[in-house]
C-alpha cells in the first residue's frame, strides 16, 4: 500500500485546485465581462484549432510556518507535461518528469490512462457525449485518478472558462506585464477559499501562458497544519498550432512492464485491502444531525441497505467524493436505501457552512470525538460503508477511487436485490494469495484498557505506559494500573517518546502519518515545538546520535522532503533529499559506530552516518518498507530487521550491519507491515501486519513464537519489562492490552 500513500499525496495536492475547480456553479454577479470574453477568446482559440501542441509545467509548494522559500520549494511537488491535441476527439497529455500525476491518450475512440509509479494502466472507450460533458467543466473522478492529465477537456478548449469561474464571486482584468517579450494580461478570480490568477498572452490567438492557484488553507487542514500556505504554478510554453503529427502520434504505447487493470486504483498494491468488518455485523451506534436529530443504526438495521461516508470538510479527497457519494445515494430516492455521511471531529458551524458553500444537500451525522469511527476502523477517510438488508458490512471502500458514483450504484443495486457481495470479497482475498493469519497463540492476556488506542509507546526506564488516544495519552504502571492521562493540542495517531530533555521523564511525540506536522510535548501536554509535514511524514524515531544525553529526532517523509535530522529544539541538523519515499527510520548503534537507518522507494536499506554522511546502501530479497534497530542480546551482535514484499508475500528478513543475511521468515495474515518494535533486550520484535495480526519474531532465529490477533485494521505494539517478565502491548480499536509471552508446551 505504499505507492498508494504516494499516489495519495499527488492527487491530494492536484485536489487541492480541483476541489474547487469542479464546484458547483453558483451566481457570478461580480464578474467582468472583458474578464469572461478574454477567457471565452482562449477556450475558442483551442477549440477552433485543428491541432496544436504545448509544454505544461506544474509546480506545487507547500510552506509551513517559520520555513523560508527555498525550503518551501524543497518541500514541494513539480510535474512537466508533454500536451498534443488534434480536434475534435484526439489528445495526449504525457508525463514527460515530477511526481504529479499520469498521463492520458485518446485516439478518437479509447481513453487510456496510465501511472508511471505503478506501471498500470486502464483502458475506456470515449463516451459518445464527451464533448457536451467536457462543457461542464473538468472530470473529478479523471483528476482524481491521474492529476493534471485528467483535464483532458479544458486542455482542447472545453469547460475551461466553467472550470475557471464555477461559484467565482469575482473575476476581473488585473495588471499587464511583459514576460520574455511577451505582453500578457492578467485575470484575477477570487473563489471561496480559492485566488485564481490566469495570465494571458494576448494577440489574434490569446493563449495562457500561466495559472497561479492559491488556496486559503484556513479551514482545509487540521489544526496542527494552521499557518501553512500552499500555491500551484501552472506555466505553459511552447505553443505551437501548426504541427505535423502522424496517426501514432495519439496511440498509447505501453512501456515494458506496464500492465493493463480493470482500475488504476486496483493496481496500489492489489487495490483496498479487505476491511476487517467485511462481512461482520455493522456495530450498532446513535449519532445525532448538525441540527441535534437522533439516528440509531439500529432502527434500521437487517431492514434497510445503509450507506455510511466518514469524512472532514479538511480532507480534500473527501471533499471531491462527497457529491459523488451523494448523487449515488439520491439514485435510490423512495427505494429501501438510508445514506449518511458521517463528519468526524468537525463543529454544527463548519459542517453547516461547508455544505452551503458547495450547495449540498447530504444527510450528515456528527461524530465529534470519532467514537464511531473507531467503530468501524477507520484508518483513513474518505471510508465509505455498504450494509446489507442482512445486518452486515458487505463493502468498505477507503478512498474515493475513480467512478465511486457508477461503482456504489451498482453496489446498492445488487444488495437491494439480495447478492452476497461480502462472500465475493471475501473470495477475491482468499484468492490474492495473502496466506491466512491462523489462530493466536503463545501469548496470555495479562490486563487490558477499554477504549481504542490508536498508538502505545513504552518509557523503557520505568516500566511506564502510554496508549495515545484522540486528543489525549493515558498512562499505566506496567501491572496495568492507570496512573495519570494528559490533554494534548492535537489529535494525531502516532505515539514516540523521546529524551528531549535529560530528565527523567520521557517528552512526547506525535504526528499523523501523510497529513499532520510533528508536535513535541512535555510529560504535561505542553507544546514544546513543532516540525513541518513536508510533503507528509511517513515515520518518526528518536535516538542519542552525538552521546550528549539527549535524543535526536529522525524523520523520514513522503515524496521528495526526504530524510531529515533534527535536535533536541526541533532545529533542522541535516537531510538528505535525495531518497525519495522515505518509508520507515530508526537508529542504533554497532560498535562504536552510530547509524541513521531507512527504507525508501528505492526497496533498499539505506545507512547513514550520525553526521549525516550517506554510508551503504544494502540490498535483500524483499522491496523494503519498515525496518527496525535491533540491539544485540546478551553474546551476540546488533542486527538490522526489515520487513517487505518478496515473491511469495510478506515476509522478515534479519541484517547485519553489512548486509549479510542472518534469516528470512515468511509474514502470514496481511498484505503489508505497518509497524514493527523490538523489545529493549533485542530477544524479540513484534509486527504488526495491516488488518490487526501481530507476529512476535524471535531475533536470533527468526521464528514465529506467537501471535495476536488484534481488533482494527492498524494495530500498534511496544515492550515492556514487568519484573523480568517481558509484556507485549497492543494498541487497537478496543483499547490497550498487556501479554505475557506463554510458549507453546
Amino acid at each position: 500500500m505504499r505507492q498508494l500513500r504516494d499516489a495519495a499525496v499527488a492527487a491530494a495536492c492536484c485536489g487541492v485546485v480541483v476541489t474547487w475547480a469542479c464546484a458547483v456553479s453558483r451566481a457570478r454577479a461580480e464578474i467582468a465581462p472583458k474578464a469572461q470574453q478574454l477567457l471565452e477568446k482562449v477556450e475558442a482559440v483551442l477549440r477552433g484549432a485543428e491541432a496544436y501542441r504545448c509544454e505544461f509545467d506544474l509546480a506545487m509548494v507547500m510552506k509551513m510556518p517559520g520555513m523560508d522559500e527555498g525550503d518551501a520549494a524543497d518541500n514541494g511537488m513539480s510535474g512537466t507535461y508533454h500536451i498534443r491535441v488534434k480536434q475534435p476527439r484526439r489528445w495526449v497529455i504525457e508525463l514527460q518528469g515530477g511526481d504529479m500525476g499520469g498521463s492520458s491518450y485518446c485516439d478518437g475512440r479509447q481513453v487510456t490512462y496510465y501511472l508511471p509509479m505503478t506501471g498500470a494502466y486502464e483502458v475506456h472507450d470515449l463516451p459518445a457525449d464527451w464533448e457536451e460533458q467536457a462543457a461542464d467543466g473538468a472530470d473529478m473522478s479523471d483528476m482524481m485518478l491521474v492529476g493534471p492529465a485528467g483535464l483532458s477537456g479544458p486542455f482542447t478548449g472545453r469547460g475551461l472558462v466553467t472550470t475557471l469561474l464555477a461559484s467565482a464571486e469575482s473575476a476581473a482584468l488585473g495588471e499587464g506585464v511583459t514576460v520574455d517579450g511577451a505582453e500578457l494580461q492578467s485575470i484575477e478570480i477570487e473563489r471561496p477559499g480559492l485566488k485564481i490568477v490566469a495570465y494571458v498572452e494576448l494577440g489574434k490567438a490569446p493563449v495562457l501562458r500561466k495559472l497561479l492557484f492559491v488556496p486559503d488553507l484556513g479551514d482545509q487542514v487540521p489544526a496542527a497544519a494552521q499557518g501553512m500556505e500552499m500555491r500551484f504554478e501552472a506555466t505553459f510554453s511552447n505553443w505551437d498550432f501548426e504541427p505535423n503529427f502522424a496517426a501514432d502520434d495519439f496511440k498509447f504505447v505501453p512501456p515494458e512492464g506496464a500492465a493493463q487493470v480493470e482500475s488504476l486504483m486496483d493496481s496500489f498494491d492489489g487495490g483496498e485491502s479487505l476491511h476487517p468488518l467485511v462481512g461482520e455485523p455493522a456495530p450498532e451506534f446513535e449519532l445525532s444531525t448538525p441540527d441535534g436529530k437522533a439516528f440509531r443504526l439500529a432502527d434500521v438495521l437487517g431492514q434497510k441497505v445503509v450507506m455510511l461516508d466518514f469524512w472532514a470538510t479538511w480532507c480534500g479527497p473527501c471533499v471531491q467524493a462527497l457529491p459523488e457519494v451523494t448523487a449515488a445515494a439520491e439514485g435510490f430516492a423512495g427505494q429501501d436505501v438510508v445514506f449518511y455521511a458521517i463528519n468526524i471531529g468537525e463543529d454544527r458551524e463548519t459542517i453547516e457552512q461547508f455544505l452551503a458553500q458547495q450547495e449540498l444537500k447530504t444527510p450528515v451525522l456528527s461524530d465529534p470525538d470519532g467514537d464511531v469511527a473507531e467503530l468501524y476502523s477507520v484508518s483513513g477517510i474518505p471510508q465509505t460503508v455498504l450494509i446489507g438488508q442482512d445486518g452486515r458490512v458487505h463493502v468498505v471502500h477507503l478512498g474515493a477511487g475513480a467512478r465511486i458514483k457508477d461503482t456504489l450504484t451498482d453496489q446498492l443495486t445488487r444488495l437491494l436485490a439480495g447478492e452476497d457481495l461480502a462472500a465475493e470479497e471475501l473470495a477475491k482475498a482468499e484468492e490474492s494469495g495473502v496466506e491466512p493469519a491462523g489462530d493466536p497463540f503463545g501469548t496470555e492476556e495479562s490486563w487490558a484498557s477499554d477504549g481504542a488506542a490508536a498508538s502505545v509507546a513504552v518509557d523503557a526506564v520505568n516500566g511506564t505506559v502510554y496508549g495515545l488516544r484522540r486528543g489525549r495519552v493515558d498512562l499505566w504502571n506496567a501491572g496495568g494500573k492507570e496512573i495519570d492521562s494528559t490533554a494534548l493540542t492535537t489529535r494525531n495517531r502516532v505515539l514516540r517518546l523521546a529524551n528531549l530533555v535529560g530528565d527523567a521523564k520521557p517528552e512526547l511525540l506525535t504526528f499523523t502519518g501523510w497529513s499532520s506536522p510533528l508536535t513535541a510535548y512535555d510529560r504535561t501536554g505542553k507544546e514544546l515545538w513543532t516540525y513541518p509535514a513536508g510533503q507528509g511524514i511517513d515515520d518518526v524515531w528518536a535516538a542519542d546520535l552525538d552521546g550528549d544525553g539527549v535524543d535526536e529526532v529522525v524523520i523520514g517523509f513522503n515524496g521528495g522532503t526526504g530524510l531529515h535530522v533534527i535536535d533536541a529544539q526541533g532545529q533542522l541538523a541535516w537531510k538528505n533529499t535525495e531518497l525519495g519515499n522515505v518509508w520507515h527510520v530508526t537508529a542504533g548503534k554497532f560498535g562504536e559506530d552510530v547509524r541513521v537507518i531507512s527504507t525508501s522507494a528505492a526497496g533498499q536499506v539505506h545507512l547513514f552516518a550520525a553526521d549525516g554522511q550517506h554510508i551503504d546502501d544494502l540490498s535483500t530479497p524483499l522491496y523494503g518498507s519498515c525496518v527496525r534497530y535491533a540491539p544485540a542480546p546478551p553474546g551476540g551482535e546488533p542486527r538490522i530487521l526489515l520487513t517487505g514484499s518478496g515473491d511469495d508475500g510478506e515476509a522478515a528478513v534479519a541484517l547485519s550491519v553489512d548486509g549479510e543475511i542472518a534469516w528470512t521468515t515468511d509474514l502470514p495474515g496481511g498484505d503489508h507491515v505497518d509497524e514493527m518494535k523490538v523489545a529493549p533486550d533485542g530477544s524479540v520484535a513484534a509486527i504488526c501486519m495491516r488488518g490487526g495480526v501481530v507476529h512476535v519474531l524471535d531475533v536470533q532465529s527468526g521464528t514465529r513464537v506467537a501471535q495476536v490477533n488484534a481488533a482494527g485494521d492498524t494495530v500498534d505494539a511496544d515492550w515492556c519489562d514487568d519484573d523480568g517478565q517481558l509484556v507485549l502491548l497492543v494498541a487497537d480499536s478496543r483499547g490497550v492490552a498487556a501479554y505475557e509471552l506463554a510458549p507453546e508446551p
